[in-house]
């Protein structure tokens, strides 16, 4: 009867706007929590490099209340910021983060350039810290 059609027309209007959707491609936005099933800062930097996005990784630490951006460049880490730190010194504190969230979104570049190096570098560099043992125990 009369209801069963404007059902249909508000069905197909539905449809029709799901359909029109922006960003429903590869410029998907990707967000999720830091400590679900493990997923930490160094697995989510892997699988953006593996995947080659560009895009700004924006971060929020829970504990801490604090938040950093990381920028990736055909997946290629090259700018970190968090507080007043950026750079490798950055990316140290965030690979502290245990419980936090993330969002990234594609297509947004860095004016500045803080990490230049392979991925892989940069987290060993930012773990193992070699400038701030330089000159101060004798090794």
């Amino acid at each position: 009867g009369q209801g069963d059609r404007t059902l249909q027309g508000r069905l197909n209007l539905e449809i029709g706007s799901l359909a029109r959707v922006p960003g429903r491609d590869s410029k998907v936005h990707l967000d999720g929590n830091l400590s679900v099933a493990g997923r930490g800062i160094i697995d989510l930097l892997h699988d953006l490099h593996r995947r080659k996005k560009d895009g700004e990784l924006y971060l929020y630490n829970y504990p801490d209340q604090e938040s950093a951006v990381a920028y990736l460049d055909e997946g290629r880490l090259v700018h970190v910021v968090t507080g007043e730190l950026e750079g490798l010194n950055a990316l140290a504190e965030l690979l502290k983060w245990t419980d936090g969230s993330y969002r990234f979104s594609p297509d947004i570049y860095s004016s500045s350039t803080s990490i230049d190096m392979p991925l892989e570098c940069a987290i060993s560099d930012a773990i193992n810290k070699p400038w701030d043992r330089r000159g101060t125990d004798g090794h």
